[in-house]
């Protein structure tokens, strides 16, 4: 028997009148809901992958319901049917913009769900923004947008680059072009073979039209220094423990 499907698209209009696309996952009848999972994907990923559909659903199915949205510049977001006209794959903005876009969920989620608790999940890139939403001392986020998640799971997150990421003075080259040609494309290859043990889950990955190996300067430089700005903070040493990052669970 097939799976139901227990999701719902919706195109919601969120920070600087961007239409994200969105999914909600909602636990069938008569299972309780007992908490709101927030899912925050990756860079260059997006959320209708067979992979998150079937996770999520899984979720749902035990209770937890599930709001997931392709981010600024990513996805459906930059892509599909419904984007907003200036919408652009790559061009997702910098650091508060993206910060702002997770509030508007995260205040999206408490208003669809009342009085359930939120958590926020996030892998690779959305890993690290999970990471900064609640820890960051100054706005955005408000306080009251962070006072609203209740607890956040990390995985993978982009905080320290295992080869060392580019060298520094290209760093430097791309945050000081980054300012004056802030959409201005980057080639980022995707390693699909490094992001799950399943090979066939990279064959997914490489094929789908809605993942493109590109992203903005401004976007990549504010992703690398923001994860650089938070490994360096004390705050993470109180998040995450000295090699946490290396435990996975299956």
């Amino acid at each position: 028997m097939p799976t139901p499907q227990l999701y719902e698209e919706l195109w919601l209009e969120g920070p600087s009148n961007t239409k994200f696309y969105t999914r909600v996952y909602t636990p069938p009848q008569p299972t309780p809901a007992r908490a709101v999972l927030i899912y925050v994907h990756g860079f260059c990923d997006q959320i209708s992958g067979q992979y998150y559909t079937d996770d999520h659903t899984a979720m749902a199915q035990r209770g937890i319901a599930v709001l997931s949205y392709d981010q600024r510049g990513f996805g459906k977001t930059a892509l599909g049917e419904g984007r907003s006209p200036d919408s652009a794959y790559g061009n997702t903005g910098g650091a508060k913009d993206r910060m702002r876009d997770v509030e508007w969920v995260v205040k999206e989620a408490s208003s669809r769900f009342k009085d359930l608790p939120i958590f926020l999940h996030g892998f690779s890139m959305g890993g690290a923004l999970v990471l900064d939403f609640v820890s960051r001392p100054s706005s955005p986020p408000s306080k009251e947008g962070q006072a609203l998640v209740r607890g956040v799971i990390s995985s993978s997150p982009l905080i320290k680059l295992v080869d060392g990421g580019p060298p520094m003075p290209l760093r430097t080259l791309l945050n000081w072009t980054g300012k004056a040609l802030p959409n201005m494309q980057w080639n980022t290859p995707l390693r699909a073979k490094e992001l799950s043990h399943d090979p066939k889950i990279a064959e997914l990955v490489l094929s789908d039209p809605l993942l493109e190996p590109h992203g903005s300067l401004q976007g990549i430089g504010d992703m690398l220094d923001r994860a650089s700005t938070l490994y360096m903070s004390s705050t993470y040493g109180s998040l995450i423990e000295e090699n946490a990052y290396r435990v996975t669970i299956s």
